[in-house]
């Protein structure tokens, strides 16, 4: 049997073993976590920049506006960023065993986690909106397809592609708020050049049946 002193000297190394594996597993998951909120910082920047050609001059643009601050980004971005460097200082630091590294990498984690608590805070904050407000949409509309009025068209062909809506509330704006005969191309399920007056036509089922205003107030 050996020594009581040697049992727990082992015991005590497979503590630290352990606490080492499982702060490698916990730095990864923070550099993932960067990683994914990056990724949705971006999505949610390129759709910010299309809910507020749509909505310019209109309520709902105030209220993007408040709800996603430009300030609230790039501290996010940042927060990201320095989350992945105090990951890399914190696997060192168990790597090393360095009790000064390990302070500073839990410190730093605590600022991280309340700064991009804040800003989460910021961001989902219940904008003062009403679904009424969605009808102010419709006054953009009669610009579409206008020379002078090309990024509202791609802006529009480019919502209603992605998240699969058309109109404001239903495609049938199109045809009342513009001159247009059947709603455009991007409205189909599938867009080809032309599907629109076909479906319109023929199968009215091929364009989109929700509106992109639903969309956009859930987006807000």
């Amino acid at each position: 049997e050996p020594p009581r002193g040697t049992v727990v000297r082992m015991a005590r190394q497979d503590a630290v073993r352990c606490l080492r594996c499982l702060l490698y597993a916990l730095n990864l998951l923070f550099w993932l976590m960067s990683v994914c909120v990056l990724g949705v910082v971006a999505w949610i920047r390129d759709t910010l920049n299309a809910v507020l050609t749509l909505t310019a001059h209109t309520r709902l643009e105030e209220a993007a506006i408040i709800s996603y601050s430009p300030a609230v980004h790039p501290v996010i971005v940042s927060a990201c960023c320095l989350l992945f460097i105090v990951a890399l200082v914190g696997f060192c630091g168990a790597l090393k065993c360095d009790l000064l590294l390990l302070s500073w990498y839990f410190v730093s984690l605590l600022l991280i986690f309340c700064v991009e608590l804040a800003g989460a805070v910021w961001t989902y904050d219940e904008p003062l909106v009403q679904r009424a407000d969605m009808i102010s949409l419709k006054s953009r509309m009669p610009n579409y397809g206008l020379q002078h009025h090309q990024w509202l068209t791609h802006t529009w062909n480019s919502f209603q592609t992605e998240f699969r809506c058309c109109g404001v509330m239903y495609f049938t704006d199109w045809l009342e708020m513009t001159e247009m005969e059947w709603p455009p191309d991007s409205c189909c399920s599938t867009p080809y050049p032309g599907c629109a007056r076909h479906a319109h036509h023929h199968d009215l089922s091929d364009l989109h049946q929700e509106g992109c205003g639903p969309k956009i107030y859930g987006f807000i």
